[in-house]
């Protein structure tokens, strides 16, 4: 059977939204390369990118009328995608950074936890979204737990109080780690953001973006 595709001779289906899901990844990708070369700051600046790559994907999405071929797709490329973004690169970066800070069992065990649980969510996050489409029409109104997006948000912001919590970040970054963990596999219901939470929450990821910027040239991250 033809899908169809948008590619010119390639599989895939181009639009604005699954442009934003590629900027993702590739902003994903590039902090991992940043973690591998050392360097912590940019690697937090690229998953803030990532982070800000979703929420316009998000935007476009709803604003959009799409067939149930480049539905289906849009489903699977950001399960994909987000698997990388907030699965791979917030456990790549809390492995790296924790070396001589934390015992290996701990280095070890949590970001192995925190990534099997993101890898979880969004495997279930496909597979409900792939049967939702099938009845429903209109965009979905809630999340079951916390979306893996929230790394993007919360991982940086912890980085931007190192200063402050001094010999107790690491054990705290710890803590950070195994509750998003639990929070994307909790069944609670979460309602989606509106336009101007949504606003809200850039503007946040912004200032963070700011913060670690200025710190990262006073030499604190």
């Amino acid at each position: 059977m033809k899908l169809g595709n948008g590619y010119g001779n390639f599989i895939g289906f181009s639009n604005l939204s699954t442009v934003a899901v590629y900027c993702g990844l590739f902003a994903a990708t590039a902090g991992l390369f940043a973690v591998c070369d050392q360097n912590v700051s940019h690697a937090l600046y690229f998953l803030i990118a990532a982070g800000g790559f979703a929420l316009a994907d998000g935007l476009m999405s709803r604003s959009r009328i799409r067939t149930t071929a480049e539905k289906k797709y849009g489903i699977q490329i950001r399960s994909l995608c987000d698997t990388v973004g907030f699965g791979v690169l917030p456990a790549f970066l809390f492995y790296h950074t924790s070396r001589g800070e934390l015992p290996s069992l701990f280095r070890i065990t949590v970001p192995l936890m925190y990534i099997m649980c993101a890898v979880v969510k969004q495997a279930y996050f496909a597979v409900a979204e792939d049967l939702r489409i099938k009845t429903e029409s209109e965009p979905r109104a809630a999340y079951l737990g916390f979306p893996v997006s929230l790394s993007a948000l919360a991982v940086p912001a912890l980085w931007c109080a190192r200063p402050l919590a001094g010999r107790m970040f690491f054990p705290v970054y710890t803590i950070l780690m195994v509750i998003l963990g639990i929070s994307y596999v909790t069944p609670f219901v979460l309602k989606k953001p509106k336009w101007k939470l949504m606003a809200a929450i850039a503007a946040v990821e912004f200032a963070v973006l700011i913060l670690l910027i200025w710190e990262s040239g006073k030499g604190l991250v």
